[in-house]
């Protein structure tokens, strides 16, 4: 009896296909930021209307070959989100609520075993060779703060966690930024 080698190929081939195929929706979310927030239960948010950049400000870290540039974004991304949103933007002493943001970055890595099935190995037939594939990426983390003026307490924090991208224009960052920024601060008032 005869088996034909090459269907049998092309049936693993198009299996693998599918299944790429099937995973690539998912891919494409890997990069969408997750946004996360949590609040001091006991402060009550519904008089505050006017804010300003917490004093104490400490953004991107300073070893950061594009701390001002990203500052800026960031920056002007809150400024925005928050005038869209009602809040005006006051002297410090003045303010409802400080705000400061911070930037963080992770290394993180996803190892993947499979043992691969082999025809033609009868000295032991339940040998399979192993394959491991290693990804290591990095996950940024934007971090937004409402401080409570007058004790120094943080009093809401917001954050969108996604995979870094570095081969991103500056148009893309801000747009990235950009909807970050607007999905965090979705989130606050607390409801």
């Amino acid at each position: 009896m005869r088996t034909n080698t090459t269907s049998g190929a092309r049936g693993v081939a198009r299996a693998l296909l599918l299944a790429a195929l099937a995973l690539l929706p998912l891919a494409g979310c890997a990069s969408a930021p997750t946004i996360h927030s949590d609040y001091d239960t006991t402060v009550s948010f519904d008089g505050w209307q006017s804010w300003a950049w917490a004093p104490d400000h400490s953004g991107p870290d300073a070893g950061s070959a594009s701390v001002s540039l990203y500052d800026a974004r960031i920056r002007r991304s809150v400024e925005t989100a928050l005038a869209a949103a009602g809040y005006s933007e006051v002297p410090a002493e003045q303010a409802d609520f400080l705000l400061n943001y911070k930037v963080q970055i992770r290394n993180e890595s996803d190892v993947t075993v499979w043992d691969e099935p082999v025809r033609g190995y009868h000295w032991r037939q339940t040998w399979r060779p192993t394959h491991v594939s290693v990804h290591r990426y990095e996950i940024g983390s934007l971090i937004l703060d409402l401080v409570q003026r007058n004790s120094g307490n943080i009093a809401w924090r917001g954050w969108a966690e996604a995979e870094v991208q570095r081969k991103l224009s500056p148009e893309d960052r801000d747009r990235r930024i950009d909807k970050a920024v607007h999905d965090i601060l979705a989130r606050f008032p607390p409801r």
